[in-house]
């Protein structure tokens, strides 16, 4: 389904730590839809989560940075900013408004 990171429902779940939905479903969320930082924000339309930078791309104007979030990698597209580059091995804080996550029943 294009670029969309893919994730069980069950291991979303467990991510955000919070039961939303049947078993058989995936979320579908877009790398752009994802804010990093290193601090959290806690929202209340967002569910944020920590994950570990194992690598990050240049792509033109976009930085790509993969993220280990427990037993997922999770792929966050963000603006190339001088000033907000994250290192690998780095802990952040992902944030991702809850309307931007697809459920998508299998």
């Amino acid at each position: 389904i294009g670029s969309y990171n893919q994730i069980p429902l069950p291991q979303f779940a467990r991510i955000i730590g919070e039961n939303i939905g049947s078993s058989g479903a995936i979320i579908a969320i877009r790398p752009e839809t994802i804010a990093l930082s290193r601090e959290r924000t806690q929202k209340n339309d967002s569910y944020d989560f920590q994950g570990n930078v194992i690598e990050s791309s240049l792509r033109g104007n976009v930085i790509r940075y993969s993220l280990q979030v427990q037993d997922a990698v999770i792929h966050v597209d963000v603006l190339f900013r001088s000033f907000t580059r994250f290192d690998d091995h780095e802990s952040l804080w992902l944030t991702v408004p809850k309307r931007d996550c697809l459920m998508i029943e299998a």
